[in-house]
C-alpha cells in the first residue's frame, strides 16, 4: 500500500539521518516507528554501545530473533567479500530471497540500510556504477526505486592503509579532543 511504502521510506530516511539517537528520535508511534519497533530495534541492529547509539552486527544482540539474521549477514559478508567488483543490491536481494532467509521485498531495504549503517567503514556505495562517499536520503529512494542501480563493494585495506587511517585517527582525536573510531 502507498501509506506502507511511505512509512517505509521514512524510517529508512530516519536511520540515516537519526542513527546516533536512542529510537532514531521517535516520540510515540507514528507508522514508521512501528516499523522500527518491529524490524530494526527488534532485531537489535540498532542499539547503544557504550555511550553511543549507532547500527551493529546483530551478533552482538543474544534475542531468538538475531540468529537467522547474523546468518544473513555473514552470507552477504561473504558475498561481498568474495568478489573484487560491486554487487548490486538486486543481487543481495536475490540471496536473501533464497532459503533458508526466505526474507520479503517490504523488509529488505530495511535490513539493507541497517547493513550498510552497520558495516560503513567496510563498504562502499556505487550509484549507477559512480562511486557515492556520502549516503543521502535521494540515494535511498533511488535503492527503493530500482536496487539494480545500487551497488555495494567491499573495501579491502591492506596493513599499511590500516596504519595511516589509526594514525589519521589519533591525530584527528587529538585535533577533537574525543575518540574517533578508526575501522
Amino acid at each position: 500500500s502507498s501509506s506502507a511504502a511511505k512509512a517505509q521510506r521514512n524510517l529508512l530516511h530516519r536511520m540515516l539521518n537519526f542513527g546516533s539517537e536512542a529510537r532514531l528520535g521517535f516520540e510515540g508511534f507514528p507508522a514508521d516507528a512501528g516499523l522500527y519497533y518491529t524490524i530494526v530495534a527488534e532485531l537489535g541492529v540498532h542499539a547503544k554501545v557504550g555511550a553511543n547509539w549507532g547500527f551493529h552486527s546483530p551478533e552482538r544482540n543474544k534475542g531468538p530473533r538475531s540468529e537467522s539474521l547474523v546468518a544473513l549477514w555473514a552470507a552477504t559478508t561473504e558475498m561481498l567479500e568474495q568478489t573484487s567488483d560491486a554487487v548490486s543490491l538486486a543481487d543481495i536481494y536475490a540471496l536473501w530471497r533464497k532459503a533458508p532467509f526466505g526474507l520479503k521485498n517490504g523488509v529488505m531495504p530495511v535490513i539493507a540500510l541497517s547493513f550498510l549503517l552497520a558495516n560503513r567503514s567496510r563498504v562502499a556505495v556505487y550509484v549507477e556504477n559512480t562511486f557515492t562517499a556520502e549516503l543521502t536520503d535521494a540515494n535511498v529512494d533511488e535503492w527503493l526505486q530500482d536496487p539494480k542501480r545500487i551497488s555495494w563493494k567491499w573495501v579491502r585495506m591492506d596493513a599499511s592503509a590500516k596504519r595511516l587511517l589509526g594514525r589519521l585517527a589519533d591525530q584527528l582525536e587529538a585535533a577533537m579532543g574525543r575518540p574517533v573510531a578508526a575501522d
